[in-house]
Parts: structure tokens; C-alpha cells; sequence
């Protein structure tokens, strides 16, 4: 088994069974806060749907007690996060897992979404110093290769 399907495989076995109950028992060090939201992205044919890629980990937050919204990922590519976000609820914090989006859409989602009182849990600055290489690779370039 490759290790991405490694990855895989552990995203939803841990979601379902070891981070969710972590991120909601009241005394857990992972607990942020008592409100959390997963947004994922919409099915493009059934939007009201989470994209069957990422529909087990939707179905596991649902279980555990945590609210799903899913997000319009077309939208956000078009520059469109209003309408990319329309089916969000108002709320306290959210996580996003979702296709990768380009630093400056991922900032423009994040202003967009905060503007509804949802904070994410990663803001657009912190996606850009990840996502980005110059941003990170500095940090890392004693255990990483030679990057030009």
C-alpha cells in the first residue's frame, strides 16, 4: 500500500474513530471549542450533497454530532466565494477540507466567510505560509532538498 493510500485510509478510519470523538469529548486537548463546522465541497450535479469524494468524512462529522456544509468549489476556482459559500450557516468556526484551492481564492474565500461570522480554522495567511513554497521552505531546508 502506498503511502498516499495510506493517507487515505487513515483520513477517514481516524476521522470516524479516533479525531471526532477526541473533538468533541468536553475534556480533550483537541477541543477548540463547542462549535465546529466540516465544509466540504458541493456534488457538482446534486449541490445540497457533499462530492462523493468526501462524502465518508461528511457522514462520519454528521454522525459524531458536527454540522456539514458543503461548499460551491467551482465557485471559489471562478472567483465567486459569496456564491461559493451561499449554503453556509452563520457559526462560530469551521475546518474546510476540500481540493486545493490557489492562496489568493482560499483568501478570498476566508474574507467571504468571515463576513458570515464563520471563522476557519486556518485564515488565508496561514494557508498562504503552507501552501507556498518560499513561504515554508526556509524552515525545512535542513531536512528537504535543494530547491531552485
Amino acid at each position: 500500500m502506498t503511502a498516499v493510500r495510506q493517507w487515505a485510509w487513515l483520513t477517514v478510519t481516524h476521522l470516524q474513530q479516533l479525531l471526532l470523538p477526541a473533538l468533541l469529548h468536553p475534556g480533550s486537548p483537541l477541543r477548540h471549542d463547542a462549535s465546529m463546522m466540516l465544509l466540504v465541497p458541493a456534488n457538482p450535479l446534486q449541490p445540497r450533497r457533499p462530492d462523493d469524494h468526501f462524502a465518508p468524512e461528511a457522514h462520519a462529522a454528521r454522525a459524531a454530532g458536527i454540522d456539514v456544509a458543503a461548499i460551491d468549489h467551482d465557485a471559489l476556482t471562478r472567483e465567486e466565494p459569496h456564491r461559493a459559500i451561499a449554503a453556509v450557516p452563520a457559526d462560530d468556526a469551521a475546518v474546510y477540507h476540500w481540493w486545493m484551492l490557489c492562496s489568493d481564492q482560499y483568501a478570498a474565500f476566508d474574507d467571504a466567510i468571515a463576513a458570515r461570522g464563520v471563522t476557519l480554522r486556518t485564515s488565508g495567511d496561514d494557508y498562504r505560509r503552507a501552501h507556498e513554497l518560499p513561504s515554508w521552505n526556509h524552515q525545512l531546508a535542513p531536512v528537504t532538498p535543494t530547491s531552485t
